[in-house]
């Protein structure tokens, strides 16, 4: 069955969440945002953004780095040893661990300022949006209704 869906034909709360990314494993998210964003709400939503994008830049370097060092630590060892066993890949795994020790650490450090400071934005968010949600809901919905998601066309050549 053949859909198409756009980020505005969201409903209040939801999201849109993607496969992962095939080297990162983070998978893509798209929020809903709301046709009377508060400034406030626009920060938040912004904020939590930026949190997936990071996360994504830090886990993309950081796999790379890895598969290429295990890449090139494999080779050394055929060539030195004639063959990589599981033992020598266990040396590679502990020492990338001690090598990115540092930079993981940095990392974590960061993610629990960014989540600490995104608490309070979070929040006022919240708040203002209380009397907003069930008109927001409603309106929504009467939106959604009257949008078509599915492609009768491509429905009736696929199955």
């Amino acid at each position: 069955m053949h859909y198409t869906s756009r980020v505005g034909s969201l409903l209040p709360g939801q999201i849109l969440v993607g496969p992962p990314h095939p080297i990162s494993n983070i998978r893509p998210i798209r929020f809903y945002i709301p046709s009377d964003e508060t400034l406030i709400e626009r920060k938040y939503r912004e904020l939590r953004e930026h949190a997936v994008a990071r996360d994504h830049e830090f886990w993309l370097d950081n796999n790379m780095r890895f598969e290429q060092g295990k890449t090139d630590f494999e080779r050394h060892t055929v060539v030195t040893k004639g063959a990589c066993t599981l033992d020598d890949l266990s040396d590679y795994f502990k020492q990338y661990q001690v090598d990115s020790f540092d930079r993981h650490l940095e990392y974590n450090r960061y993610v629990w300022k960014r989540n600490l400071a995104m608490v309070w934005p979070g929040l006022c968010a919240w708040v203002r949006g209380i009397g907003r949600r069930k008109r927001r809901r409603m309106d929504a919905l009467a939106r959604h209704s009257e949008q078509s998601y599915f492609d009768q066309q491509a429905d009736a050549g696929s199955v």
